[in-house]
């Protein structure tokens, strides 16, 4: 995945973000093809007060994307979210404005960086809604390999998830320790899908945003 350089800072998250990032995650959210199909009484909990506070709770495993220079309570310009300890790359949403500035590789750098830090995140993965083509497109440019169709359970309220239809990437992004013996990435990931090559990711296509909200 070819990073074009733009005028953006990736930093960890902190507390003080979390407004901002859920104001962003709320506004792109719905510009996922993959949300038209997706039943009224799942939206509706898929609010700027839900998004906020679930964007508090991952704080802890995100990258954010702020402009250069731009004022501490400016909007970001994208987030993603990468926990480490099951290799998943989560959350990758880029604001309107900043699509087509080659934001969305940098964040997808930043989490797998993160990811290739621990020992046992030897194969990474990440889901998305299979009618998001150009997200798509954007992950494969990027390294990672469609694993094929998964039925993912996403949080809802009451503690209860809904079964969403997605379809599962992968990218082998480190190397286990020797002590662990090359094993797997963890105990819920299945071995890596064989990689498609790499190639030229174009401004344009630095749009990926969303991957399924959980």
């Amino acid at each position: 995945c070819v990073i074009h350089m733009s005028a953006h800072t990736i930093r960890p998250a902190t507390p003080s973000d979390a407004s901002s990032v859920g104001a962003l995650w709320h506004s792109a959210y719905y510009d996922d093809p993959g949300t038209a199909s997706l039943p009224d009484e799942f939206l509706a909990e898929r609010n700027l007060r839900e998004f906020t506070r679930r964007a508090s709770e991952k704080v802890p495993h995100m990258f954010v994307a702020s402009e250069a220079g731009a004022a501490a309570d400016a909007p970001l310009a994208g987030f993603c979210v990468a926990y480490r300890e099951r290799a998943e790359m989560e959350q990758l949403f880029v604001a309107r404005h900043a699509r087509g500035t080659g934001v969305a590789a940098r964040l997808i750098a930043a989490a797998e960086r993160s990811l290739a830090a621990s020992p046992t995140a030897v194969t990474a993965f990440l889901v998305a809604f299979a009618a998001n083509a150009r997200g798509r497109r954007f992950y494969e440019k990027c390294g990672w390999a469609c694993a094929g169709p998964v039925v993912w359970p996403v949080e809802i309220s009451g503690g209860n998830t809904y079964p969403l239809s997605l379809v599962r990437y992968e990218k082998r992004v480190g190397e286990a320790s020797p002590q662990e013996g090359g094993g797997a990435a963890g105990p819920e990931v299945p071995p890596a899908a064989t990689q498609r090559p790499t190639s030229q990711a174009r401004p344009e296509d630095m749009e990926a945003s969303t991957q399924a909200s959980r």
